[in-house]
């Protein structure tokens, strides 16, 4: 009981909470990224790629071993005759205690590039994965605008249709009461019911179109589909002044859009690759350096021996030395990397002019949407101006019996596309600035 009565006090806290605070744009953007897994997974990514460059650095520093070995070891003594036919070995003839410990050095001095080149490509790479991902971060925001202006927009044609459904209804009304007066004809009255079944068909399609919407909404920010959405500012963005011009958004392009810099990021890994191929000409260079203590004891001699013996043998090395190895031929292996590194270079190099021309051509894209955009709004306005005006010249007429039924519905047929004429101009202009947001790889405007 307990248990049921604390999930209903969260569900309370929950929709108040929801309905006193809603969401922004930008926080539906922020619980979108915190859920989508490809931006988890990517992020995952990138840890893995940067654990793989501090592992291609490692191989700058030295490797350091400490050794130590213990155990039981027998050797036949080596036997010395003497001049006199007199024997003496070196070694006892018994089993010994072993002990060995020491230290390893082992440090690259020179790869011909080599190592420098890994360091390269794995630091590279990792740059790669962090403009990927926030390539893909861009994208999820833009989804997140689409879907969030699709909600805003059905819900806003809702009340277009709800606020249409009142007029033909007033107006139904009013057409009753004049065809009881005998005022109309029967046809005035059929046909005004058909307009308001239009109005009432229109509803419910876009009350469904609203479910829809949201329930796309609610997966791409990665919630639960049921649940409710309530914005915080259920309105569009105002218009700002003018961005900058094409030229200038293409040139933060150039500066931000993660395609580009992958693409330069690409070119340098195919350079360090071919870098790598030729090093293979090169010598390696190690430096290598051991020191190590070992004690032989031989418990059974020590027993037997007289007071001054010790049965126990030690002894004490080290060494240092510098190893050089250099591949003379290895079966044209070398040459043939070279040609292929050479290759996949230029094979990225062909993509340049095409990834270029397709960032221009997104960019004036945008500039045109967002200013065609910007004159629907202004031309739409005025449309509604004139369809009001005219819709209570229509009413007025019709009261006073100097207009027909058909002029009244009519106008009023003209305001409710005026009306959504402006909605969609207002959703157009928001979505063009997201897409030059996108085409630029930067935030030129700002999510409300």
């Amino acid at each position: 009981m307990f248990r049921r009565l604390t999930k209903f006090l969260i569900l309370i806290i929950f929709f108040l909470g929801s309905a006193s605070f809603g969401l922004t744009l930008r926080e539906s953007v922020e619980i979108a990224l915190e859920n989508n897994p490809e931006i988890l997974a990517q992020a995952e990514g990138i840890n893995k790629l940067e654990s793989e460059a501090d592992q291609a650095f490692s191989g700058f520093l030295p490797e350091l071993k400490i050794e130590g070995t213990y155990g039981r070891s027998y050797r036949t003594g080596v036997s010395y005759e003497l001049l006199r036919g007199e024997k003496f070995t070196l070694t006892p003839d018994d089993a010994a205690n072993v002990t060995i410990y020491g230290a390893k050095l082992s440090q690259n001095l020179y790869t011909g590039g080599k190592l420098e080149s890994r360091l390269d490509i794995a630091r590279v790479r990792v740059k790669i994965a962090e403009e990927e991902l926030k390539r893909r971060k861009q994208e999820l925001i833009y989804k997140v605008i689409l879907a969030y202006y699709d909600v805003l927009q059905a819900k806003r044609l809702l009340d277009l249709s709800l606020e249409s459904m009142d007029l033909t209804n007033a107006h139904l009304e009013l057409v009753k009461s004049y065809y009881s007066l005998g005022r109309v004809p029967k046809a005035d009255l059929l046909f005004t019911n058909v307009k308001f079944a239009e109005a009432e068909f229109r509803k419910i399609r876009t009350e469904n179109e609203l479910e829809a919407a949201k329930i796309e909404f609610n997966r791409i920010l990665g919630r639960e589909i049921e649940i409710p959405i309530l914005f915080k500012e259920m309105d569009f963005g105002l218009q700002e002044a003018a961005p900058p011009s094409s030229q200038d958004l293409l040139s933060l392009a150039f500066e931000h859009r993660p395609e580009w810099k992958v693409l330069n990021f690409q070119k340098i890994i195919g350079e360090r690759k071919i870098v790598l191929a030729q090093s293979e000409f090169a010598p390696d260079l190690i430096l290598s350096g051991s020191i190590s203590k070992s004690y032989l004891d031989y418990p059974e001699t020590e027993a037997m021996a007289e007071e001054d013996a010790t049965g126990v043998a030690d002894s004490f090395a080290w060494n240092i030395y510098g190893m050089l190895s250099w591949t003379i031929f290895d079966g044209l292996r070398t040459p043939n990397q070279i040609r292929g590194a050479q290759a996949e270079l230029a094979e990225i190099k062909k993509y340049e002019r095409e990834i270029e021309n397709r960032i221009a051509a997104e960019i004036r894209q945008a500039r045109l949407n967002l200013d065609a955009a910007n004159l629907l709004i202004q031309v739409a306005q005025k449309e509604v101006e004139y369809a009001e005006e005219n819709l209570a010249l229509a009413q007025e007429r019709y009261r006073k019996g100097v207009g027909g039924n058909v002029e009244f519905l009519e106008a009023q047929a003209a305001l409710s596309k005026a009306k959504t004429d402006q909605l969609q101009a207002k959703a157009d202009y928001e979505l063009a600035k997201a897409k030059i947001n996108l085409a630029v790889g930067k935030e030129v405007f700002a999510l409300f």
